[in-house]
């Protein structure tokens, strides 16, 4: 437990200053201490990351700096990934997220390392 709060410190502090891929750090960091099921793991992560979410949304409110229409844009292609998401994962398991994990930390990693530049994405 102690060792879980000192990890959950240091990824709260690089997730409230940072935010990109923190979902990754959370999911890997609850595999090495938890040993959890991905499924359950990655419903945890959504659940954590969500509360980042909600309280850098306020800040930007209150600074004034929320663009509502492509907001509510991106919340409602956010929410049809999430329920299409885990409706996947729970019917698939952990094989197949593990598979989708895998790929999509190479890809972000050859983007990273400007590997796939030529592809534009």
């Amino acid at each position: 437990m102690i060792i879980a709060m000192i990890a959950f410190f240091f990824v709260g502090f690089y997730g409230g200053f940072i935010q990109a891929g923190v979902g990754f750090i959370i999911m890997a960091i609850l595999v090495l201490i938890t040993g959890m099921s991905l499924v359950k793991i990655n419903s945890l992560k959504m659940f954590i990351t969500g509360i980042y979410i909600f309280s850098s949304l306020l800040v930007f409110i209150i600074s004034g700096k929320v663009d509502w229409i492509l907001g509510l844009i991106l919340a409602i292609g956010s929410a049809i990934g999430a329920y299409l998401g885990s409706n996947f994962s729970v019917a698939k398991g952990d094989k197949w997220i593990r598979i989708f994990l895998i790929i999509y930390v190479l890809l972000m990693s050859s983007k990273l390392m400007g590997l796939t530049d030529w592809l534009k994405f």
